[in-house]
């Protein structure tokens, strides 16, 4: 009985030390890396009033040079692929006279021509205006 006792406990201590290390245990609200969440389907426009006055405002967000660069990439990563992140650096240029800026992600590369991933997002509200790759 001793020998159970033991061999099931030396079994939960190395499951607990493969959850802890492996990073699965006692995450609290942080989403795994990687996690990018399922769709759940479509509710009612009843059961969400984006009418209240509870919450902040869409246009109370500032669109910044860093909230365009987190915006262009989910984008190109979704339209293009997450390797292009990868492979890439990014550059940010605003618009002038346009109230937009553009996320671009350009090979590290500089001798290739072509081959950039550009975004075009509002500063106003933070809509995607345009979508481009070059060639």
């Amino acid at each position: 009985m001793k020998k159970i006792i033991i061999i099931l406990f030396i079994m939960l201590l190395a499951l607990f030390l493969y959850g802890y290390l492996s990073g699965m245990l006692f995450q609290g609200d942080k989403i795994p890396p990687g996690d990018v969440g399922e769709f759940k389907g479509v509710i009612s426009a009843q059961d969400i009033n984006l009418d209240e006055k509870e919450g902040i405002s869409g246009q109370e967000i500032v669109i910044d040079e860093k909230l365009a660069l987190e915006i262009g990439n989910a984008v190109i990563k979704s339209v293009f692929d997450e390797h292009v992140i990868k492979e890439t650096e990014y550059r940010v240029f605003e618009l002038r006279g346009k109230d937009s800026f553009v996320v671009s992600r350009l090979p590290r590369d500089k001798l290739m021509l072509g081959g950039d991933y550009n975004v075009a997002i509002s500063k106003i509200d933070g809509r995607i205006l345009k979508v481009w790759m070059g060639e």
